[in-house]
């Protein structure tokens, strides 16, 4: 299942973003990358914009805070 998950900016966007490759979601962001979510999907991890933002949320869905999803993926 997708997740927009919320990873920061800077240093902290960095320290989870590392996170996510130190426990095997493949994925990598370009530092020109303007938003501070992701999504998060079976294992891997990519940016969106804010069309997909919009329709993930359209559904009734939000973003999740970062401990939040950890809690989720324990």
């Amino acid at each position: 299942m997708q997740y927009l998950v919320s990873v920061g900016y800077g240093e902290e966007r960095e320290e989870r973003l590392g996170w996510l490759c130190e426990h095997g979601y493949q994925g990598s962001l370009d530092s020109s990358y303007p938003y501070g979510v992701v999504v998060v999907d079976c294992g891997s991890f990519f940016g969106g914009n804010v069309t997909c933002f919009a329709a993930y949320c359209s559904t009734g869905r939000h973003v999740l805070d970062w401990n939040e999803w950890l809690l989720m993926n324990e």
